[in-house]
C-alpha cells in the first residue's frame, strides 16, 4: 500500500435500487463530480477459514520483512510516524500533505482513544512503515499508511498490514483499505489498487454529487410531475451495495 469503505460479503453482492425521493433528489438538486474506487475485505471467518487469500508477492513480503527483523509496536504518540514517514513521503511522492497535523491528530486521539490507534514497522531503532487506523466495532479502517522507500525493500507494509488483519484485527468483519484514487478522484492508482488487493481486497465505487441549492424552486412542479417523468419507475444505474 503506497503511501495513503467496507463493503459486503465477496462475490455477488446483492444490490437495491434507491427511493424514488433519492432519485428525485438528485435529479433536481445535484450533478454528478466524481467517484471513488475504495477497497475493503471481509475478515471473518467461515468454517476456520478466512475470506480472503494473500497473494504469493504479498506472502513473499512479509517472510523477508520477518526473516531480515522487522518488528511491529502499537505506538503512543503519532510523532514518528509523521515525521520521519507519512509527512516526507506524501511530499515526496505526491506533492501533498496529510489531511490532518501532527497536533489535530495527536488531539483527536487524544479525544477518541480507543478508535484511533497507531501501528509502526521498525527495523532496529528505525522507523520504516506505518499505519493510523480508525477502529469501529465492525470496522478497522487505514486513515493513512505509508513506507520509507528502505522499508518498501523490507516489505514492512506488507508485514505490517498482514499482522494488523491476521492477529490485531481478526475479530473485526471489514478491513477498510480506503480509497485509491489521485487528483481528488480524477486518477486512479492502479498500482496501489493492486497492492490492496494482494491481500485479498475488493473494490467498489463510490459516486460524489455537488449539490446545487438554488435548484430549490424546481422541486416542488417536479414532486408534481415526478409520475409523468418517469421517477416511480426503477432507476438505472442508481443501485448500491448493501451488507449480508
Amino acid at each position: 500500500m503506497e503511501d495513503t469503505a467496507p463493503t459486503s460479503r465477496m462475490g455477488n453482492t446483492p444490490k437495491v435500487r434507491r427511493s424514488e425521493t433519492s432519485v428525485l433528489w438528485r435529479k433536481v438538486f445535484m450533478q454528478k463530480a466524481g467517484w471513488l474506487f475504495s477497497c475493503a475485505l471481509l475478515v471473518g471467518q467461515l468454517q476456520g477459514a478466512t475470506f480472503y487469500v494473500t497473494r504469493k508477492g504479498r506472502k513473499s513480503d512479509i517472510s523477508r520483512a520477518r526473516r531480515l527483523g522487522v518488528h511491529l509496536a502499537q505506538e503512543t504518540t503519532f510523532q514518528a510516524f509523521w515525521e520521519h514517514v507519512l509527512v516526507p513521503q506524501l511530499a515526496r511522492r505526491y506533492g501533498v500533505q496529510p489531511v490532518h497535523t501532527l497536533d489535530e491528530i495527536t488531539l483527536l486521539a487524544s479525544r477518541f482513544p480507543d478508535n484511533i490507534k497507531q501501528f509502526s514497522a521498525y527495523c532496529g531503532d528505525e522507523i520504516v512503515a506505518g499505519a493510523t487506523i480508525y477502529e469501529t466495532a465492525n470496522v478497522a479502517h487505514a486513515q493513512y499508511a505509508a513506507v520509507s522507500d528502505y522499508g518498501r525493500r523490507l516489505g514492512a507494509q506488507a508485514f505490517l498490514f498482514g499482522w494488523l488483519m491476521d492477529e490485531y484485527y481478526k475479530d473485526k468483519r471489514f478491513f477498510d483499505f480506503g480509497i485509491s484514487n489521485e487528483h481528488n478522484g480524477r486518477a486512479l492508482n492502479h498500482g496501489l489498487l493492486d497492492w490492496k488487493k494482494g491481500f485479498g481486497g475488493r473494490s467498489y465505487v463510490q459516486d460524489s454529487y455537488e449539490v446545487c441549492p438554488e435548484n430549490y424552486v424546481q422541486l416542488e412542479p417536479a414532486l408534481r410531475s415526478g409520475l409523468h417523468n418517469g421517477i416511480n419507475q426503477p432507476a438505472q444505474n442508481c443501485a448500491v451495495a448493501v451488507g449480508a
